[in-house]
C-alpha cells in the first residue's frame, strides 16, 4: 500500500505578488492620492481666502471644503500662512514676467511708463483676491512682512538685469542709502499700481508723470 509522502513545507514556491511601481519610496497610485489631497486643499484654501478673507479663513473651513480631514492638511501645510505661500507658487513667475518686460536700459520717458503701467493694471485686476492675500498676509503674519520683502527684492533683482542703477542698488556691497532708495521706489509703484487698478478715483495722469520723474531720478543717480 502506497502512501503519500509528507509534504515539505519548505518546498512550496511563495505567493507572487506583482510588484508595484515606487516612486520616491512610494506606490504610484500613493503619489496619486497625495497630489490630488493637496490640489484640493490649494483650491479650497484659494476659496476660503476669497470667500471670507485670509484673515476669517480657518483651516477648519479649508478642510470642509477639501472634503479631507486636519490630519491630511498637516501632511502638506504647517499653517495656514505655508498654505497661502503655496498658492502662489505659480503665481510669483507670471508677476516677474510682467515686471521684466520694463526692466529699463535707460531712462524711461512718461509715454514708455504709462505703457508699463499698462501691462501691469492688466496682469493686477484679475489678480485682486491674490494681492488682498498679500496685503492681509503682511499685517497679520509675523513672517509676512519678510515673505513681501523676499519678493520685492527679487523684483528688484530682475529689474537690474537691464538697468545699472537697479543692479547697484540690489548688489550685496550696495550702500544703505542706495538699497533703502530703491527699496522705496517698489513700495511707491506698488501703492501706485494697487491704487490705478481698484480706485476708480486714482488719477492716472498724474500718477504717471510722478513716477516717471521718481524713476528717472533713481537710474539718472
Amino acid at each position: 500500500m502506497s502512501t503519500t509522502p509528507a509534504l515539505d513545507e519548505s518546498q512550496i514556491p511563495p505567493l507572487l505578488v506583482p510588484p508595484q511601481p515606487r516612486i520616491g519610496g512610494r506606490t504610484e497610485l500613493q503619489q496619486r492620492q497625495k497630489q490630488s489631497s493637496r490640489e484640493k486643499l490649494l483650491a479650497a484654501a484659494r476659496e476660503a481666502f476669497a470667500q471670507s478673507s485670509y484673515a476669517g479663513a480657518a483651516i477648519d473651513d479649508i478642510v470642509k471644503r477639501a472634503g479631507v480631514n486636519r490630519s491630511t492638511f498637516y501632511r502638506h501645510f504647517d499653517s495656514k500662512f505655508a498654505i497661502a505661500k503655496a498658492l502662489f507658487d505659480q503665481f510669483w513667475p507670471r508677476l516677474f514676467a510682467e515686471y521684466r518686460s520694463f526692466s529699463p536700459a535707460a531712462a524711461p520717458t512718461d509715454a514708455e511708463i504709462d505703457r508699463w503701467l499698462d501691462g501691469l493694471i492688466g496682469f493686477y485686476r484679475p489678480n485682486r483676491p491674490l494681492f488682498d492675500i498679500i496685503v492681509q498676509i503682511g499685517v497679520l503674519e509675523p513672517e509676512g512682512v519678510r515673505w513681501e520683502e523676499t519678493i520685492r527684492q527679487e523684483v528688484i533683482r530682475l529689474l537690474g538685469e537691464r538697468n545699472p542703477a537697479f543692479a547697484r542698488a540690489s548688489a550685496a556691497d550696495a550702500p544703505a542709502d542706495s538699497r533703502i532708495r530703491v527699496r522705496l521706489l517698489m513700495i511707491q509703484l506698488e501703492l501706485c499700481l494697487f491704487d490705478l487698478s481698484f480706485n476708480p478715483a486714482a488719477d492716472r495722469a498724474a500718477t504717471v508723470l510722478v513716477l516717471g520723474e521718481q524713476f528717472r531720478a533713481f537710474i539718472g543717480r
